[in-house]
């Protein structure tokens, strides 16, 4: 585990695995990406052996949809899926739009008609932790609500709300470009293994993290 940079991320968040966003510039994913992705997939196959939740969440996420969930590709690669986050102290009021992050020509399989966010519980705390979700998407106003990589709590005021509590082996399956939040948690870690699947034009399920 790793922690995201703290000029851009806090409170603090660990993470193992490879995130798209953070190897974006102008000409695309930057080479080092497809190097941390063949590392982070053997470290992987090395811990987990045959008890690997993320092959459990994905096998059981394709039953249900009725057609293999497959990673999303670039230039006919493969992505990493299956980021595993540490989150023991909140996070920000935020969204998750790959619109609006990478635009549409990212993906060989063009942007996904529709987005969600898959979560898996690995590890809970005995109090808080608790995951919110708002009835509110971004709107060009709410750019003067920024606090670092999230939004202050106005941005969402009046909005409808759900509060969820996960217990240990729980997952929450959400549209992550509702504004969304983390309080913080006490008395033990708060692990989970995530990553965004996407719906493509032709019916497949494609995911990515």
């Amino acid at each position: 585990m790793e922690r995201y940079e703290s000029a851009r991320v806090n409170p603090p968040i660990a993470r193992f695995g490879p995130v798209v966003n953070d190897y974006l510039d102008g000409q695309g994913l930057r080479s080092e990406y497809w190097e941390d992705v063949l590392h982070a997939r053997r470290c992987w196959s090395t811990w987990m052996g045959d008890t690997d939740p993320l092959a459990y969440s994905i096998d059981h996420l394709s039953e249900a949809w009725g057609t293999p969930l497959r990673p999303a590709r670039v230039s006919g690669r493969d992505l990493f899926l299956g980021a595993v986050r540490e989150i023991n102290n909140g996070a920000l009021i935020h969204f998750d739009d790959v619109r609006r992050e990478f635009g549409s020509e990212l993906f060989d399989d063009g942007t996904p008609a529709v987005q969600l966010a898959f979560n898996a519980w690995t590890s809970v705390p005995t109090q808080g932790g608790t995951t919110r979700i708002w009835r509110h998407k971004w709107n060009p106003a709410d750019v003067t609500s920024r606090n670092g990589y999230g939004y202050h709590p106005v941005v969402v005021d009046g909005e409808q709300t759900i509060s969820l509590s996960a217990g240990l082996g729980d997952a929450l399956l959400f549209d992550p470009r509702y504004f969304h939040a983390v309080d913080p948690g006490l008395n033990g870690r708060r692990v989970a293994i995530t990553f965004f699947l996407g719906f493509t034009s032709r019916g497949e399920l494609i995911a990515w993290s």
